[in-house]
């Protein structure tokens, strides 16, 4: 049973990081997870815009000079999300239409250093749909945030990808395995994890 009805008019769906450099395979960060979400991402977009649900784009990037990758570089110095590069760009399927919002951030979260928040108040959103990449880290960062500030949060479990996890001392973990413990953890108490289908349903009004 859902826990938060949608409502269209204040209600966003937050398509996260849909962006080459997961989805490419020339990517730095070529995520192979993110191919099987693409179909369930175009079908939540295709019925946000249809019921009226405003939908926010949101897209890691970096300044060239990398003075603003932040902690994040202290675990991985790969150059990735430079502005300006093919990698940064968001998938054409997903490209954002002229009446889509775009905000640009540099951390996990959506909601720090961006506009996000001053665009969902400003435009009496309560209720947030998170779905994108990577389901480790800026998906879960960016529903644990929005959960901290009081908005309903609804994450779609079969709408998030990230990567398998490689053996830090702790042993592998398979993103199926990471998604089941993300989705747990965020049902229990932060988020109403619902499927694209359910999702869907809501947003039509079912």
């Amino acid at each position: 049973m859902s826990v938060y009805a949608i409502n269209p008019e204040s209600t966003a769906l937050l398509l996260i990081d849909a962006q080459h450099e997961y989805f490419s395979e020339l990517g730095n960060l070529h995520t192979p997870h993110a191919a099987g979400i693409e179909k369930n991402l175009i079908e939540l977009r295709e019925t946000a815009r249809k019921s009226g649900v405003r939908t926010v784009h949101v897209q890691h990037v970096h300044r060239s000079s990398g003075v603003d990758v932040g902690r994040m570089g202290d675990f991985d110095e790969t150059e990735v999300f430079t502005e300006g590069s093919a990698g940064a760009e968001i998938i054409s399927s997903l490209s954002p239409d002229d009446e889509e919002i775009v905000v640009k951030k540099n951390r996990y979260s959506a909601f720090v250093n961006t506009e996000l928040e001053s665009i969902l108040r400003g435009n009496r959103i309560d209720t947030v749909i998170v779905c994108g990449l990577m389901t480790q880290y800026c998906s879960v960062t960016t529903a644990r945030h929005a959960h901290d500030l009081d908005y309903k949060v609804i994450f779609v479990s079969d709408a998030n990808a990230g990567p398998d996890l490689p053996d830090v001392g702790f042993g592998e973990i398979t993103h199926e395995d990471a998604l089941r413990v993300v989705a747990t953890m965020l049902a229990v108490g932060i988020a109403d994890v619902q499927t694209t289908e359910e999702v869907v349903a809501g947003m039509k009004g079912g």
